[in-house]
């Protein structure tokens, strides 16, 4: 019989494996490693409680994760990052496998139970010492990864969990990014063609992405900082300039971490400044010779400081203000035996960090960027590409997948960034499923439209009438009961919940591939938030695609039948004093019109708006008086349903009181 060497509530690890210590912390175990460690080296069997309930975040490949629903440890797949389960008796365990200065660390199952891998080391490099895993369990599993996230923020130091970074400005803005419409094949004029035709459309577009194909690049490689003049005729400035003049405020580009895909262009301008480290890698099949290998030329991560002041300096005195930054994984190839693959993440990433704080403080999109040795030197950026691209009119079950592999990754990666679902297309048949997923995100809220191909009146729904987007203040999570649903796979909803305005929302999804309806169950206890969970607690619900209103208590339960691609949002919020607001009418998330709701005293409660616009609220009888910034408003309540709407005026923030 085994001994274990400390009991931890989530995890045990047998005396028998040499090299493996455990630290008990306040919130949970820390694993550590110690000896002659070398690459691919595994370590356990560790054992967890018993259980057929797993989420397994896996990289699947350098740039992206997915999400995997298990019912055996022992199907955990190699390089998962993330490990969620649910025990017997309903308690949550987390097992986090960590990244630190030395190596970077995964799990995986085998036949006792589970295995850390170590992972980043160069060809022949042994290390001492790592820390390897951090393990908890709890009641609520949300507050239980923000608590590890926090704990292992706070032991490693190299990265910040979201809620104590700041948000950028531009999630608040609505933007047009080149990709869909151009891919690489991308000019000035194809870009302001672009903008043209969204303001004939009167789409209020506050920020641009500039995606690839502006550089001066070769075979995928990097030449120079500026952009491709043949493409860009002035440059990067004058390319600002005329997007300006197209009355866009916000211009950002895109890059790759490395520089460009390659890294840089061996007889290019930079390549004789900056001293690169060759590798070859399978990177890029679209460039790669018979073998499917690139040639990779690394920036030497010595010089990678240096590289970033010079670069953003120079796009910041263009007039750039944000910067997308892809191929974050793609560090794992150019690294491969090599080099020390965490060493080079953090190099990297203190100079993207550094120079983007100076220039454009958190104004950075992170993308492709699923290893977790990127999540774990987030210091400062805290916007991340939570799932692959959205594609453009490709068949359902790719639309479904991509709805679901973003609802599911957020679970862990809702700790550490606000999450960006990408751009959709809103003249796409699909253009509402996705809409209405952005919506709920709580992420920002592009589009990629072709030129003329857009949908004014589903981009409305997104905005208020002075085009402010409506977003949720944190990511949307599944509820507790889509968690560990493989929605994908079978007719089971993927349910989401997030909070806004004075509630919260609750999204049902039909993201199963199979053709046919799906049944759903939504309930104000669906919204796993503290204050969600006072039995007695009486809330107004609002079905968003029948304006259908009713009230319940918090355990009771709504039905909703999803058709294929189908959808369906609830707005919740709570009844005091014979009151509930509902939010801005014909908008998917209403809720997200008041910025704050608070008694004021007695049966008086004030409320501050982002806009005017036909606001709605749940009433028991007409409120005694209204008045909206200090002047006396009249609105209009239905005794029936118990709707009362105020017609505010739109352009600017509003603060308002009601007096039952």
């Amino acid at each position: 019989m085994k001994t274990k060497l400390v009991p931890s509530p989530a995890i045990a690890i047998p005396k028998s494996i040499p090299g493996v210590s455990c630290t008990p912390l306040a919130d949970g175990t820390l694993i550590s490693l110690s000896g002659t460690i070398r690459n691919n080296q595994t370590f356990g069997p560790f054992e967890i409680p018993a259980t057929t309930e797993i989420l397994a975040i896996v990289r699947g490949a350098v740039h992206w994760m997915h999400p995997h629903i298990l019912k055996s440890v022992a199907a955990v797949p190699k390089t998962t990052q993330a490990l969620l389960y649910r025990m017997a008796d309903g308690e949550y365990g987390f097992v986090l496998p960590l990244v630190d200065e030395f190596s970077c660390c995964t799990i995986e199952g085998c036949a006792e139970g589970l295995q850390l891998r170590v992972e980043g080391l160069a060809d022949g490099e042994t290390i001492s010492r790592t820390r390897a895993l951090f393990a908890a369990r709890g009641r609520h599993p949300y507050e239980l990864i923000e608590s590890s996230m926090r704990t292992v923020s706070e032991l490693l130091r190299s990265f910040r969990v979201r809620k104590d970074k700041a948000e950028p400005a531009f999630l608040d803005e609505f933007g047009w990014c080149t990709w869909n419409a151009f891919h690489e094949d991308l000019t000035l004029e194809k870009t302001l063609d672009g903008l043209r035709s969204l303001k004939a459309a009167q789409i209020p577009v506050d920020f641009l992405i500039l995606d690839d194909g502006w550089l001066d690049a070769e075979a995928d490689m990097l030449k120079g900082f500026d952009a491709n003049l043949k493409r860009f005729p002035g440059g990067l400035a004058a390319m600002v300039s005329a997007v300006h003049e197209l009355g866009v405020p916000r211009v950002g580009i895109w890059h790759a971490l490395q520089g460009y895909w390659l890294g840089l262009h061996p007889e290019g301008e930079l390549a004789k400044r900056y001293r690169c480290i060759d590798n070859r890698g399978k990177l890029r099949p679209e460039t790669a010779g018979a073998d499917g290998v690139n040639d990779l030329h690394l920036i030497d991560p010595a010089q990678i400081c240096e590289f970033y002041r010079e670069w953003y300096d120079l796009i910041h005195k263009a007039g750039v203000d944000m910067v997308k930054v892809d191929n974050q994984g793609g560090v794992i190839r150019f690294a491969e035996g090599k080099l020390n693959r965490s060493a080079v993440m953090r190099a990297y990433q203190q100079a993207l960090q550094g120079a983007s704080g100076v220039h454009f403080p958190g104004e950075v999109i992170t993308c492709m960027s699923h290893s977790a040795d990127v999540a774990f030197h987030m210091l400062n950026t805290s916007v991340w590409r939570n799932s692959h691209d959205y594609h453009p009119r490709a068949v359902n079950l790719q639309q479904q997948y991509h709805i679901y592999s973003n609802s599911l990754n957020a679970v862990w990666a809702s700790s550490f960034a606000i999450l960006d679902w990408d751009m959709f297309n809103s003249g796409d048949p699909e253009g509402v499923y996705h809409a209405v997923a952005r919506a709920i995100s709580g992420g920002p809220i592009y589009i990629g439209d072709d030129v003329g191909s857009h949908n004014p009146e589903l981009i409305a729904k997104l905005l208020t009438g002075s085009g402010k987007v409506l977003r949720c203040p944190e990511p949307a999570v599944p509820c507790e009961d889509s968690i560990f649903a493989p929605a994908f796979d079978e007719a089971l909803p993927m349910k989401l919940f997030a909070r806004s305005g004075a509630g919260a929302l609750v999204t049902a999804f039909h993201c199963c591939r199979h053709d046919g309806t799906v049944s759903a169950t939504v309930s104000p206890a669906d919204v796993a938030l503290p204050e969600f969970r006072e039995a007695d607690t009486v809330w107004a619900v609002l079905r968003v695609s029948t304006g259908e209103v009713c009230t319940a208590k918090t355990h009771d339960r709504l039905t909703v039948t999803l058709e294929t691609m189908g959808w369906e949002i609830f707005w919740i919020s709570p009844v005091a004093d014979g009151i509930a607001p509902l939010g801005l009418a014909g908008k998917f998330n209403g809720p997200a019109i008041f910025k704050s709701w608070k008694n004021l005293g007695g049966k008086t409660w004030s409320g501050r708006l982002l806009d005017g616009g036909t606001v709605l609220f749940w009433c028991a009888q007409p409120p005694a008086e209204v008045f909206a910034n200090g002047v006396s408003v009249s609105g209009t309540h239905d005794p029936v349903t118990g709707i009362f709407t105020l017609k505010l005026p739109v352009g600017t923030g509003l603060d308002i009181m009601i007096k039952m």
